[in-house]
């Protein structure tokens, strides 16, 4: 019956799709993270001029993670870009490093893990701001 769908019936089917969206937008992020660690880490080691850290369209070249667009390369180094669910942002800073930052759009609805990673080789679950930079957030045991 059609109005069943809406009804607990239809509730009951709600959280396994859930659960299975949520899987899939972590592991789609966690590809992503990873690809771009490896993307600024190669960047770095190619140039010596930190400031091309910030030139996103450079740091595409050395990606080779699940997509992103050429609008996307061209923001996401200073602003959130948004990808099956999660949020990825290089905040650049020039001469200095960066700190990769994803995490999901809705937190609990679109996944439930954040990852975080800058220059130091610190991995964590999320970014601060401490006064001086925008740091990675140890992750909780």
């Amino acid at each position: 019956m059609v109005i069943a769908a809406f009804g607990p019936i239809g509730l009951a089917l709600t959280p396994p799709l859930v659960v299975r969206r949520v899987a899939r937008n972590e592991r789609l992020a966690e590809e992503r993270f990873k690809s771009l660690q490896q993307a600024v880490e190669q960047t770095l080691a190619a140039n010596s001029n930190r400031a091309l850290l910030c030139a996103g369209p450079l740091l595409a070249r050395n990606y080779f993670g699940p997509p992103f667009s050429n609008v996307d390369w061209r923001r996401i180094t200073g602003n959130y870009v948004k990808h099956d669910g999660y949020l990825f942002m290089i905040y650049c800073r020039k001469g200095t490093g960066y700190t990769i930052d994803a995490m999901p759009a809705r937190d609990g609805e679109d996944g439930t893990r954040r990852f975080c990673a800058d220059e130091s080789g610190n991995v964590g679950c999320g970014m601060k701001w401490n006064r001086a930079r925008y740091a990675c957030v140890p992750c909780q045991e």
